[in-house]
């Protein structure tokens, strides 16, 4: 990228400020990331926003008329190797469907959906 004075411009991402859903329903989704996740809610702004978190991660639920998650997009958590096993017994309690993938370049992951079909990955980092 070039500014008008033709020198080359860089963005430099330090973080991430948060990451943003469409929901079709407000309040069953914080009920499912508060049930799955453990999220926290920090602020809803009204009956159709809010924002949840977790350590640092920041999680922004929009509910909207026009949910249509990408299937081939998802977001993927990092999680601790000793408490991956255990991902699929809570999932499975929690009657939520799920499959175990094997990635050559990521190991093991487990993808599951929100209500809405927004897709989620758990794997951990050896």
């Amino acid at each position: 990228m070039r500014s008008h004075f033709g020198e080359e411009i860089m963005i430099i991402v330090e973080e991430i400020n948060h990451i943003s859903l469409a929901v079709s329903n407000l309040e069953k989704s914080l009920e499912f990331f508060r049930d799955v996740f453990y999220f926290d809610t920090v602020e809803k702004k009204d009956k159709t926003e809010a924002y949840l978190m977790i350590g640092d991660i920041k999680l922004r639920l929009k509910e909207s008329a026009d949910v249509n998650p990408n299937p081939d997009t998802y977001v993927s958590f990092n999680i601790d190797m000793q408490d991956f096993d255990d991902v699929a017994d809570e999932l499975e309690d929690k009657k939520i469907d799920f499959q175990e993938v094997e990635d050559k370049e990521e190991g093991s992951k487990i993808i599951f959906s929100d209500p809405d079909g927004n897709k989620f990955a758990i794997s951990y980092k050896e």
